[in-house]
């Protein structure tokens, strides 16, 4: 299993689709700057894991993108998953 950004599979409307958070200069809870939540779909034709892992990055004024952040999102219910993955548990389905 192998994910491949959005972007580079629908390069034509990824800026409009591609969220960005911007963190103000006085918050606390975050370094400011802004952030990019870069979707990831799974591109193995073999698979059917239907789920997406995001990756979130900082944007830098050198224009790298340094990830902060990665987490996984399926949208199937659990049932689907534990027949899908014999080894997950129900603390991985959380």
């Amino acid at each position: 299993m192998f994910f491949q950004p959005f972007y580079s599979i629908f390069p034509k409307i990824a800026d409009w689709e591609t969220g960005i958070l911007t963190i103000p200069k006085n918050e606390e809870a975050l370094p400011m700057g802004e952030y990019g939540f870069l979707e990831l779909f799974c591109a193995d034709k073999k698979c059917d894991c239907r789920r997406v892992m995001i990756q979130v990055c900082l944007k830098h004024n050198s224009q790298e993108f340094p990830c902060v952040a990665v987490f996984s999102f399926g949208w199937e219910p659990k049932t689907f998953y534990r027949k899908w993955s014999k080894s997950l548990s129900d603390d991985n389905l959380k």
